[in-house]
């Protein structure tokens, strides 16, 4: 399968996710007051849309690809999300929305990593990436996307307990950033502890969406299906 559609698939992927949290969103906010809905909808569509563009169009410009620059630009973008997922969870209007999503929609959407891992996969056959990103090597993240599924028809039945739910959730955070990790040391910049061949790229698009976007989809449904777990315990 060639690189340039395996970037398409990628693309896809990633529109196709931030469409469904968008759907998801709408569809578990309907016990909101009606403009708290709109509110609610609009800064959520707006800022979804905005992250993906400005993404896109750094990656368009090379700003991602000058690894000599410190601090290195593009695990600066990967840890913007973090920030604002700490912010996020401090508002009182998400965790009135985390109190109505259901559980099982936080584990269920974690079934795009299969896809993710067959596409990382496809890449090093294609010379693209390196093997050790994939579940050839040292990407063990595929055992989250197989078995999401299974968690999110667990818990909607109710035949799960509560420490195999957050058991879970941490091993998939876990994986996560074992795989971020890897990509990071790999990239050619001052910290690179892999040198027989590296993750450039990851700062093109659209592959700058995997770790930006993709990623950071994997760690909010696992800290937000934490807190659901926290709030139940």
């Amino acid at each position: 399968m060639s690189v340039a559609l395996l970037s398409t698939l990628l693309a896809s992927l990633t529109l196709c996710c931030m469409g469904l949290v968008y759907l998801a969103l709408r569809q578990t906010t309907t016990t909101f007051p009606p403009a708290q809905q709109q509110r609610f909808h609009s800064m959520t569509g707006l800022g979804l849309s905005s992250w993906l563009l400005i993404l896109a169009l750094l990656a368009g410009s090379g700003f991602f690809a000058q690894f000599d620059q410190l601090p290195p630009r593009l695990p600066f973008f990967v840890m913007t999300p973090v920030v604002v997922l700490v912010l996020l969870l401090r508002r009182p209007a998400v965790q009135d929305w985390l109190r109505q999503v259901p559980l099982s929609y936080l584990l269920g959407i974690q079934s795009f990593r299969l896809l993710v891992e067959l596409l990382l996969w496809g890449m090093a056959l294609a010379g693209a990436l390196p093997e050790r990103l994939t579940f050839e090597g040292w990407n063990f993240d595929v055992f989250i996307g197989i078995t999401a599924p299974l968690m999110a028809w667990g818990a909607a039945q109710q035949r799960l307990s509560h420490g195999l739910l957050v058991g879970w959730n941490v091993l998939g955070i876990g994986l996560l950033m074992v795989v971020a990790s890897l990509g990071f040391l790999s990239m050619p910049s001052p910290f690179r502890v892999f040198l027989e061949d590296d993750v450039r790229v990851l700062a093109h698009f659209p592959w700058v969406w995997l770790p930006t976007v993709l990623v950071a989809l994997g760690y909010y449904a696992h800290v937000f299906a934490l807190w659901k777990l926290w709030q139940k315990r």
